[in-house]
């Protein structure tokens, strides 16, 4: 419940496996370290926290000035998935669904996106999905 936020110099890892669940519109800010890979049989998941869950329940993932690779994960029910603001990302073999606006936002740096499924984008009646 509420923001996270891991700062900078800090680390927050997260095994193969795991689901977490934002409970209402909060977002993850990662200034310091995220560890989240996955495998092919053990996707970590990103989530609503809701029964009845619905496109955009929580506003997203947001990195600034990183250097990591994502894998293996699989973000739900936000309103934007993953917003990088700087660094250097590969994200692969990750899903991305039921989110109202962009599976990912690059607003600065350089981000490899290979093998991965957005599916389900554009919430009914929020807009359309476009992508240059």
């Amino acid at each position: 419940k509420g923001d996270i936020t891991i700062p900078p110099g800090q680390a927050l890892t997260i095994q193969p496996g795991v689901i977490v669940k934002f409970d209402g519109f909060y977002s993850l800010s990662v200034a310091g370290d995220l560890l989240a890979s996955g495998t092919s049989n053990d996707t970590i998941v990103f989530t609503s926290n809701k029964a009845n869950p619905g496109w955009g329940d929580w506003i997203g993932i947001f990195f600034t000035d990183k250097n990591l690779t994502l894998s293996h994960i699989k973000v739900e029910y936000a309103y934007n998935c993953i917003v990088i603001y700087n660094g250097n990302f590969l994200i692969k073999n990750s899903m991305f669904r039921k989110f109202n606006w962009a599976g990912i936002i690059i607003r600065e740096g350089n981000t490899t996106v290979i093998g991965n499924n957005f599916t389900e984008y554009g919430a009914p009646n929020v807009g359309s999905f476009t992508s240059a």
